[in-house]
């Protein structure tokens, strides 16, 4: 997969729970990053982030974020069937 994928989550977050369960399901390969973390928190903040979960979609050219889970668009953004 020549996307990296970073899932900035916090423990609380019953979605985020949701989302890397669903991705680890796929064996969609991510990195998660805890917001309660001051490094990580900084970088969801850089991101302009809201809610959690905030998915960072990161390619050679481009990067796309998705916030919440939203099955559906995480599937056709990584051309699951």
């Amino acid at each position: 997969m020549s996307t990296s994928i970073i899932v900035y989550t916090q423990q609380s977050c019953s979605h985020c729970h949701r989302q890397m369960e669903w991705m680890n399901k796929k064996h969609i390969p991510f990195e998660e990053r805890d917001i309660s973390n001051e490094d990580c928190r900084n970088e969801f903040l850089d991101l302009e982030g809201k809610g959690t979960p905030l998915t960072l979609l990161k390619s050679k050219n481009t990067n796309e974020i998705i916030t919440g889970f939203n099955e559906k668009m995480l599937a056709k953004r990584l051309l699951l069937d």
